[in-house]
């Protein structure tokens, strides 16, 4: 088993793992790498109707030979994918019957995890990239010397070669148009002058940004880009319920923006809570129309006396605070072992503190596991020491 990739085998579809959890792990490297002023180079690989393409035979002589199922396990999974047909019915007209002969059945409980075992092995074949998978989201990523950017580049095209022979080998398609590259970096490079990353003699394009599980990244490794998408998705939302704020009432209007909107400043939250100052106020002044819309403020209205008026905090306080909190998460180990491993508590067990890791670049003071550390270290200790995380 290839050590190095291992844990990102099974990041997806367990307990405790989440989509926060391997973008926070990703997020978290990428500003490691960029303190290091190095360049970053990340591979978005997509794959076409992944899902419907698994082979039957494939898969089970996977579970048999490297999960090691016994027999009789696999062939209850076998008689699970035998005899399994579909058809079309409208208006009460039926299509006609074909048999299912590949895929696992969406929406089902055992379809994603046996997605997830069959693509378990695409790491091991890569030489020098590093992998995250989470179902069929695939990234591979290679970091160094922004002087030895074309050097990655030929790597990373030599594992892409790897890729699409595992791909083959499996049955499975890689789609080329939706597959796109980017080249992270604190300094300005020219991508017109890099050497092309190629998949079957199709360019793969170089994009400045790119949605990533539900959360935007950028080619800067800021958060600019995920806050330009919740203010366009918030003010759509108020636009339209603003339609009909005279005729609701306060506490309706409360929850209807818990409801609905808080859901966008949420999503990853301890991801993007590394941003800057500037992304913060951004993030601040569309939680400011929220505000207006639930106590019926005009735009340009004063707000300082109901900020609180929705979540019973500021919302630099109520990020703040969920960050504090998943990181309370990390140090009881109730999240995967590869975001705990990246915790280091200090030598004095009685004042709870936090080591902060070594750091020269203002982004990466920004990122989760030196800013909310810091934060958790300002902590009076009888809350640090609180075990009980409805007590915090």
């Amino acid at each position: 088993m290839n050590q190095k990739n291992f844990f990102i085998i099974i990041s997806d579809f367990r307990k405790r793992h989440s989509t926060s959890t391997i973008l926070l792990e990703l997020a978290d490297n990428i500003s490691i790498k960029l303190n290091k002023k190095h360049v970053v180079l990340i591979l978005f690989v997509d794959f076409s109707k992944a899902f419907d393409c698994v082979n039957h035979n494939i898969l089970c002589k996977k579970l048999e030979n490297y999960f090691f199922f016994d027999r009789s396990a696999v062939s209850l999974i076998n008689n699970y994918f035998s005899c399994r047909s579909q058809f079309v019915s409208l208006g009460g007209i039926n299509s006609e019957i074909l048999f299912v002969h590949c895929g696992v059945p969406q929406g089902s409980l055992l379809g994603p995890l046996l997605f997830s075992l069959y693509i378990n092995d695409l790491p091991l074949v890569l030489a020098d990239s590093h992998c995250r998978l989470y179902a069929d989201d695939a990234q591979f990523f290679i970091s160094g010397p922004v002087s030895k950017i074309n050097s990655l580049i030929a790597k990373l095209n030599d594992d892409l070669d790897g890729i699409l022979f595992w791909s083959k080998r499996n049955c499975l398609k890689l789609n080329q148009n939706k597959t796109k590259a980017m080249v992270i970096s604190s300094q300005n490079i020219e991508l017109d002058c890099l050497p092309k990353i190629k998949m079957n003699n199709h360019t793969i394009h170089f994009v400045d940004k790119i949605k990533n599980l539900g959360l935007f990244f950028n080619n800067r490794g800021t958060w600019i880009t995920h806050i330009q998408h919740i203010t366009k998705k918030v003010y759509f939302l108020l636009r339209k319920l603003w339609k009909i704020s005279s005729y609701l009432e306060e506490w309706i209007k409360r929850k209807i923006v818990v409801a609905l909107i808080m859901p966008h400043f949420t999503y990853c939250d301890v991801v993007f809570g590394s941003m800057s100052v500037g992304e913060l106020d951004c993030l601040k002044s569309v939680f400011n129309s929220c505000t207006r819309f639930v106590t019926n403020r005009r735009k340009f209205d004063h707000i300082s006396d109901v900020s609180k008026n929705i979540l019973g905090f500021t919302l630099e306080n109520f990020l703040n605070f969920r960050s504090i909190i998943f990181i309370k998460k990390i140090m009881l180990q109730l999240v995967p072992s590869y975001l705990s491993d990246k915790l280091q508590m200090g030598r004095s067990t009685r004042n709870v503190n936090i080591t902060i890791p070594r750091h020269s670049s203002k982004q990466r003071h920004l990122s989760f596991f030196v800013k909310i550390p810091t934060l958790w270290n300002s902590l009076p200790i009888y809350i640090k020491s609180e075990n009980n995380l409805k007590n915090i």
